[in-house]
Parts: C-alpha cells; sequence; structure tokens
C-alpha cells in the first residue's frame, strides 16, 4: 500500500514539475510588438524609423528571418518611406519580424521575401521563386 500511494505521489510531482516548465516557456515566449514610422536610416542589419505615436527614434535589427511584406528587398526601403514594422525584443535588441512599406503597388512586387533570401539573390535574376 505504501509503495502505491509513494508512486501516485511520485507521479503527481513529475506532473506538476511539466506544467511549471511549459507555463515558464510560455512567459518565457517573445510577444510581437508593432511600430509605424517614416524611415531615417536603413541598412542590411538595420532599420530606423521616427515612430508616429511616440514621437521617438527606434532602431530594429534585421535578420535572416526577417519578412520584406511587399518589397523585394531592404534596398527597396529609403529615408522617408512609412512602414509598418512587426517586431520582438531580444538580446540584440528590437528584432523586425515583418517589414511592410506603405505606398507600394502590391500587384507588381514578390511578396514575402525574407532578408537572407533577398542578400543571397543575385542582380538581374529574373526567375522565379517557388
Amino acid at each position: 500500500m505504501f509503495k502505491k500511494f509513494s508512486l501516485i505521489i511520485l507521479g503527481a510531482m513529475i506532473v506538476l514539475n511539466l506544467a511549471m516548465a511549459v507555463n515558464a516557456q510560455e512567459e518565457d515566449a517573445q510577444e510581437t510588438e508593432f511600430a509605424s514610422g517614416l524611415v531615417t536610416a536603413v541598412t542590411d542589419a538595420s532599420l530606423t524609423i521616427n515612430e508616429s505615436e511616440e514621437d521617438l527614434q527606434i532602431v530594429f535589427v534585421l535578420n535572416d528571418g526577417t519578412v520584406l511584406e511587399n518589397i523585394g528587398s531592404v534596398n527597396e526601403v529609403r529615408v522617408g518611406d512609412e512602414v509598418y514594422v512587426d517586431y520582438v525584443d531580444g538580446p540584440e535588441g528590437k528584432a523586425a519580424v515583418n517589414i511592410y512599406k506603405m505606398g507600394v503597388d502590391m500587384e507588381n512586387e514578390d511578396l514575402g521575401n525574407t532578408i537572407e533570401e533577398t542578400l543571397f539573390e543575385e542582380p538581374g535574376d529574373e526567375s522565379e521563386k517557388e
């Protein structure tokens, strides 16, 4: 009887520990935030905007996973362009998840490119992406 009771207690403790671990992972999950404004600087590695609502400069880190929603390359973003940026706070700063440039004719653009895809695309490569 004591053995059976001990096994039940041990099982309950394992389940409780697993539940606590899942809860901790959910709390550590990065929440996506949103900002919009005018571009004040842009490089292959970062995008700086003057945020519309708070009137402050925000620098976003661009990485291989950053999705360019309606532009083919980060080189199409210019100082003065209006952009919307979804981002997460990370160890390197605010990491851009998605960038959407306002005023772009979406029918003529190659949508959904990542930074990695555009960095390694050969100039003049007109092949269709699959």
